[in-house]
């Protein structure tokens, strides 16, 4: 890579040279011998390359700044969005029974005592446990029909598939609309009567306008007929939840099936506990590690952190930060370029005509005039970089559609604080050189070549 990046410094340091260098060697001497330097005006051409360059520099110097504010924008919203549940005072830790080589029966009980003994922690308000989480790196799907009548929808529904035990719901505080959480029965028992709970999602899904309560719905047999009785026998639906944002640009909630854990079975749980004190969660981490301990020292805990900081280290989340911080660095980088670059045309041009300012100034042009004529050509360059940049960036924008969440893709805040930040410091790159013209001494100017 530095040898890469040392090569196309080389080559575009030649690329850029040989243009005047080409140029100058096809000079005209004697029409050079006979020129004063006073046949080109104080900006130069509008569409010179010098200028052409510099409208280049600025217009793609707005399109990184937009992308990259964009990109911010997305990952705010992102971090502070609301995913239908409360994480704070919300603590996580992930087990799975048969790391340590435990059999169905026995991994039922350990996740039972670790729920119940987490449950008895001073200062735990509530503990439950899920199959799966929001924002996880993996998730569970299942189509699910809805038994006696034809759905309200089609294709088939195949909504988020969650096994949960009792209290799941408000451990995670996720509000239930209509009807009851799980039971412990529910909870631990293979044999307790088969129910479900859908989130309003999923409920217009199968039922629109219907009222779901006590309705019967199934999990869809695999096709190869090798599904247990159990579980594909009717559900009734007991409750109605509150839809759940599962990923981070997710544009809109997605339907969510909940199951109860006795009848179903996953040997890796999460286990949620909602804590009463805020400020406490590094010392109640440390209880609930000794707990499950406590029940089998060899069970290895594979997550242990606040819901919270669980959700920051989200996949989905580092790549939207990652990609504002990529593209603010290049626009800020892009920024820097075309100050210097418009700093750059400008000084060249105030040192190529101090003899035309030193006129003007003999003919009565004052130190403002001088300052207004320089600032005049820096604001035509600014502006025209501007207005070739901003389609551009409605381009870059528009294609950057899918991976902006929340965010507009003419979001006005970014659209209108990055033409004005990038204009401001290119006027102030422009101001400079004005200064220096400004204070040019008109007899000095006079007698320069």
């Amino acid at each position: 890579m530095l040898l890469a990046t040392a090569g196309f410094a080389m080559m575009s340091t030649l690329l850029f040279g040989l243009g005047p260098a080409l140029r100058l060697s096809r000079r005209d001497l004697v029409t050079d011998l006979k020129d004063l330097g006073t046949n080109v005006p104080m900006g130069g051409r509008l569409l010179g390359v010098r200028n052409l360059l510099v409208i280049a520099q600025i217009a793609l110097s707005l399109m990184l700044l937009i992308a990259g504010g964009l990109f911010a924008r997305t990952a705010l919203v992102a971090r502070l969005g609301d995913p239908g549940y409360r994480y704070d005072r919300l603590l996580l830790a992930s087990v799975d029974p048969s790391l340590a080589a435990y059999d169905e029966a026995r991994g039922r009980a350990t996740l039972r005592t670790i729920l119940d003994r987490v449950r008895a922690v001073p200062g735990v308000e509530a503990a439950g446990m899920s199959s799966t989480l929001p924002f996880g790196d993996f998730r569970e799907g299942k189509h699910v029909e809805r038994i006696g009548a034809k759905a309200a929808t089609e294709p088939m529904p195949q909504p988020t598939y969650r096994i949960v035990g009792a209290d799941y719901f408000r451990a995670i505080d996720l509000p239930l609309r209509r009807g009851r959480e799980f039971t412990q029965q529910e909870e631990e028992s293979r044999t307790a009567p088969g129910v479900a709970i859908i989130d309003e999602t999923l409920a217009r899904q199968l039922f629109g306008s219907e009222d779901p309560i006590g309705q019967a719905i199934r999990l869809k047999p695999s096709p190869d007929g090798g599904d247990e009785p159990h579980l594909t026998a009717p559900l009734q639906v007991i409750g109605i939840a509150a839809p759940v944002r599962e990923e981070i640009l997710a544009r809109a909630p997605e339907p969510h099936l909940y199951v109860p854990s006795g009848r179903f079975y996953r040997a890796g749980m999460h286990v949620h506990a909602r804590i009463a004190r805020p400020g406490d969660e590094v010392r109640m981490l440390g209880e609930i590690r000794r707990e499950i301990r406590q029940v089998d020292p060899r069970l290895p805990v594979l997550e242990l952190t606040t819901m919270e900081g669980f959700h920051r280290k989200s996949l989905e989340l580092w790549l939207v930060e990652a990609g504002g911080k990529m593209f603010t660095t290049l626009g800020l980088l892009a920024l820097g370029l075309a100050v210097v670059g418009v700093y750059g045309v400008k000084s060249y041009v105030v040192s190529q005509r101090t003899r035309e300012i030193g006129i003007r100034m003999a003919l009565g042009a004052d130190r403002r005039d001088v300052v207004r004529l320089v600032l005049k050509d820096g604001a035509k360059l600014t502006a025209v970089g501007l207005g070739v940049g901003l389609p551009l960036a409605g381009f870059i924008s528009f294609a950057l559609t899918k991976v902006l969440n929340g965010v507009m893709p003419f979001d006005p805040v970014v659209f209108v604080s990055a033409p004005i930040v990038l204009g401001a410091a290119a006027l102030i790159a422009s101001f400079v050189p004005a200064r220096r013209a400004a204070r040019v001494e008109p007899l000095k100017a006079l007698r320069s070549e």
